[in-house]
């Protein structure tokens, strides 16, 4: 079953234990002393600490990845636990999705995976304006491609371990542009319903809808209900849509104000909605 994340529901990856981890993965944790304590060091250099005093011949760096600009306080010969390190990886986070905001506006309605590949290209510093812009209007393939013309992927030297991250962030811009191209039914004898506001199904069985935080199904290993909302009250305006993996098709819905648990956005699926209000469904 798909496992993506509400697009818009989670308040912030920094929050997404696994999201978390993979930016461990990515950053590495710098070198560490014996008690377990991180230290801070030169990225030019990330193996040998950055002694008190010296002059960092790259970006002076501590614990995952964390930089003056997420810490102002961090020069030579510093030293942070392993609790302050998880917590500047957060603030580092935070910090790298507000940019992502600032440069790709619509970054908080993309899926999980791609809304990591996004900052994972941000904290690696390479998501070109070019890419970028390519992103923004919505040509995740060209973005894909344009994104792997990046010397730090052409021409790694030593750093070869680049090449491996850069490409699974171009296999993620892909993946999306596959999905969004994907051949799929849509209600409504076949008319596009982006943009269009949905009612629930007016049915004998059932004349309501239920709003989902991501889309699927509760499997009894998640609980992702929202809200129920009952015919004839609309759900909202279609975003966007996608596949799960049983074929089922979901649309992610911004909500009418006041409604759901505040985020405004949610999940429903195709079967359950209609653009009709006034629409008769004998089954």
């Amino acid at each position: 079953m798909i496992r993506l994340s509400n697009l818009l529901n989670e308040a912030s990856l920094a929050f997404d234990n696994e999201f978390k981890e993979l930016v461990k993965q990515w950053e590495g944790p710098g070198p560490t002393d014996r008690n377990g304590y991180h230290l801070a060091y030169d990225d030019a250099n990330p193996r040998v600490p950055a002694k008190p005093g010296t002059q960092p011949r790259g970006t002076l760096t501590i614990g995952y990845g964390t930089t003056a600009a997420v810490y102002p306080a961090l020069k030579p010969g510093m030293k942070i636990s392993k609790t302050q390190a998880e917590d500047l990886l957060v603030k580092g986070i935070e910090q790298h999705e507000r940019k992502a905001i600032q440069l790709i506006p619509k970054f908080n309605t993309y899926p999980k995976y791609v809304r990591a590949a996004i900052l994972n290209a941000i904290y690696r510093g390479d998501l070109g304006p070019n890419t970028r812009k390519l992103i923004n209007q919505g040509k995740w393939k060209d973005a894909s491609i344009e994104y792997l013309k990046h010397k730090n992927y052409t021409n790694p030297g030593k750093f070869t371990g680049v090449v491996k991250r850069m490409k699974s962030n171009a296999d993620a811009f892909l993946k999306y542009s596959n999905e969004m191209h994907r051949d799929t039914k849509v209600v409504d004898h076949g008319k596009p319903i982006i943009g269009q506001t949905v009612y629930p199904r007016n049915r004998p069985s059932s004349n309501y809808v239920n709003v989902r935080t991501s889309p699927e199904v509760n499997t009894g290993l998640i609980s992702n209900f929202q809200v129920k909302i009952e015919w004839p009250k609309p759900v909202g305006k279609v975003v966007r849509e996608t596949v799960d993996d049983t074929g089922k098709i979901w649309y992610l819905i911004k909500l009418l104000p006041g409604v759901g648990n505040g985020t405004g956005y949610g999940w429903v699926r195709f079967d359950n909605i209609t653009t009709d209000k006034n629409a008769k469904y004998v089954r």
